[in-house]
């Protein structure tokens, strides 16, 4: 999956051919900022709080990763300027974990940067999403980075994998913004669930974990995320049982 996701031939293939182009549109909000902007207002219409993700992971080269920063705080100046919350999503590798640690810590640092300096006081979350099991240390560093400098930042946790409740326990006691996921990566027996049902079962213990009475002392803010249709029915059941709504 890793190696597909930095093949360009295959990009080129998703991004062309029609069948597949017509299935992304599915979840994905444009091909540029403007659209993207543009779905995004559509969607607070609606009740929704959307976040913006410029896609492209795994990138090695210098010049792409300066391509991304220009890209992404573009972005955040379109959802500042058009009044939406300003919630950005990114991979540590899209920004220069590839290449090294300082310049994904750096170009996270600009980034936040950026959006903190902007007028809108509309929510701003700058939310760093997990990639595959090797990089989980370093996002979590990079985000106790951020938040030490006071930087709006929030963090994935992918709920197939066996140390997510001990990382949520973590983030309840700093009090943060988490998004909980499935996760999309194949994981080993010796660290993640591979059974659909154990990982469902799984993401359900921990959304609530971040629904418990110690997270809303914390001012935990959790955002729930899932491809999975059927998801949503039992999610609203999950809030409504734990927050007696």
């Amino acid at each position: 999956m890793i190696s597909l996701a930095r093949s360009s031939r295959i990009t080129r293939f998703m991004q062309t051919n029609r069948i597949t182009s017509n299935l992304a549109k599915r979840f994905i909000a444009g091909s540029n900022v403007d659209a993207a902007v543009s779905t995004a207002q559509s969607l607070m219409k609606e009740g929704f709080h959307p976040s913006l993700y410029y896609l492209g992971e795994y990138v090695d080269s210098k010049e792409l990763i300066d391509q991304n920063i220009t890209q992404i705080i573009s972005a955040s100046h379109s959802l500042n300027r058009s009044g939406l919350d300003n919630h950005l999503s990114v991979d540590p590798t899209q920004i220069g974990y590839l290449v090294s640690d300082d310049l994904g810590k750096e170009n996270a640092l600009k980034i936040a940067n950026s959006m903190t300096e902007q007028s809108n006081q509309n929510n701003k979350y700058l939310m760093l999403d997990m990639e595959d099991d090797s990089y989980i240390p370093k996002t979590l560093d990079l985000h106790r980075l951020l938040r030490k400098e006071n930087l709006p930042a929030a963090i994935t946790i992918q709920a197939y994998l066996h140390r997510s409740e001990q990382d949520i326990r973590g983030l309840i006691e700093l009090g943060t913004s988490v998004r909980l996921v499935k996760g999309a990566f194949v994981g080993r027996p010796d660290f993640a669930w591979t059974r659909k049902k154990d990982i469902d079962d799984h993401y359900i213990h921990l959304a609530k974990l971040l629904l418990s009475s110690l997270a809303k002392k914390n001012r935990v803010y959790p955002i729930f995320g899932t491809h999975d249709e059927n998801d949503q029915y039992h999610h609203s059941g999950l809030v409504r049982g734990v927050l007696g709504a």
